[in-house]
């Protein structure tokens, strides 16, 4: 949204839209609100061997690549893979498949931070999402955290939980005050369909309620106030500023983090050529 008036037309669009039991319609369902139309498969246990009798029957149903031939090729002469059911061959083997997904658990778990870039500005830049390759580690860490993420041709983000503090780093918090500046002709560089915005989220991952309304920050914020030199200073803090020409983004008194998205993102943003400017700590 853009204004007002958009805000408007997206509540009327909204009002056009109902929730029916499908009861409702002569679809033939029957039974109450509860009823699901797609049941949730139920999550495979690290105790058991349905996961790889599942895995099996999927890629038996959609083959792998030419890519995941060696990999395919390994799980082949450890029983498992396309049209394979783990154990029916050698029941003995049981065990060993068990501490594969034991292992195969805390290598994910030990994954969370791994696969993102630190840029010396203090903002971490998310991987690459959707053109995994053979990297089937980075590939299952983004679909148990975000499945149906952006590829990176349709946005990049750049994460931030700390900022620079005369020669040192600190966590960002509310407690203290703080500038991003983006000099003249360096804002993050975006195709004609993109755009890009700097949101801040709580210790909870949640946007925080403040007295003007402001989650979110960007090139489509109305009445963004430039300095002399073209740059672009944003204030980040819990108090309101005492200027009144200043580009405040509201946050809470407690830790906090911020995620830059650039929309459509230019080459220099894909090949990594382009970086955000440093959060410096003010007060």
């Amino acid at each position: 949204m853009k204004g007002p008036a958009d805000l408007f037309a997206a509540v009327e669009l909204e009002a056009q839209y109902s929730l029916t039991a499908l009861s409702g319609h002569g679809s033939g369902t029957t039974g109450g609100p509860s009823t699901l139309a797609c049941p949730a498969p139920d999550l495979p246990s690290s105790t058991s061997l349905g996961f790889l009798g599942d895995l099996g029957k999927d890629m038996a149903a959609d083959p792998p690549t030419a890519a995941d031939g060696a990999v395919v090729q390994a799980m082949a002469a450890a029983g498992i893979g396309p049209g394979r059911t783990p154990g029916a061959a050698d029941p003995g083997n049981a065990a060993g498949y068990l501490k594969a997904l034991r292992l195969g658990a805390s290598l994910l778990a030990g994954a969370a931070g791994e696969g993102s870039t630190t840029i010396w500005t203090g903002y971490t830049r998310g991987a690459v999402a959707g053109s995994y390759g053979t990297d089937y580690l980075e590939r299952a860490r983004l679909a148990e955290e975000t499945l149906g993420t952006q590829v990176p041709t349709q946005a990049v983000y750049f994460r931030a939980r700390r900022a620079r503090s005369g020669t040192t780093t600190t966590p960002l918090t509310g407690t203290r005050s703080y500038e991003i500046r983006f000099p003249a002709g360096d804002l993050p560089p975006h195709g004609s369909d993109g755009f890009w915005s700097i949101t801040l989220y709580n210790a909870a991952g949640f946007l925080v309620a403040n007295p003007i309304d402001r989650y979110s920050i960007g090139d489509e914020t109305h009445g963004l106030v430039r300095g002399a030199d073209g740059s672009l200073i944003i204030v980040v803090s819990a108090s309101r500023p005492s200027e009144t020409d200043v580009n405040w983004l509201p946050a809470p008194k407690g830790a906090f983090s911020l995620v830059l998205r650039v929309y459509d993102p230019a080459p220099q943003v894909l090949g990594g050529s382009w970086s955000p400017p440093v959060i410096r700590a003010i007060s």
